[in-house]
């Protein structure tokens, strides 16, 4: 602070990258901030992540929905600790949270979902068996 001009007002040394401002500021701007009247209506700030393998990794809360972009899988994550501001579309190789992936499906059956060759194979598996159940149906059908 330079000096007092007047009863109300104050001439400042301000630093170079403040320069374009008018140096003399009233009272009212230079007092402390007031104490929150309701304590706690700030949120708290979220966790740190943790490093795993060198990377920041942070944890999953909710899995809120699931689709599919340019062919590959995304989940909408809410991250545990921040607010829905920060929800995400992440992809499906970087969710590490395998029992949320399941209580999600378990809710939302028919979301977009991964198919793998597995699920074929018992597709087929469990078709071919239906096939050959009618077939020997009709057979049966067809002698009487």
């Amino acid at each position: 602070m330079k000096s007092a001009k007047g009863s109300h007002a104050y001439h400042l040394n301000l630093p170079c990258s403040m320069s374009r401002l008018h140096p003399v500021f009233p009272v009212v701007k230079l007092t402390p901030k007031p104490v929150d009247p309701f304590p706690g209506r700030h949120p708290k700030k979220p966790p740190d992540p943790i490093l795993v393998d060198e990377e920041e990794e942070y944890f999953v809360e909710k899995i809120l929905d699931s689709c599919l972009r340019s062919g590959k899988l995304e989940f909408l994550v809410k991250w545990e600790g921040y607010g829905y501001e920060e929800n995400q579309w992440v992809p499906e190789d970087n969710i590490h949270a395998s029992e949320l992936v399941k209580e999600f499906y378990k809710r939302h059956s028919g979301a977009p979902r991964r198919i793998r060759v597995v699920d074929f194979d018992v597709f087929r598996k469990s078709s071919a068996s239906r096939r050959s159940t009618l077939k020997e149906e009709e057979g049966i059908a067809n002698n009487k």
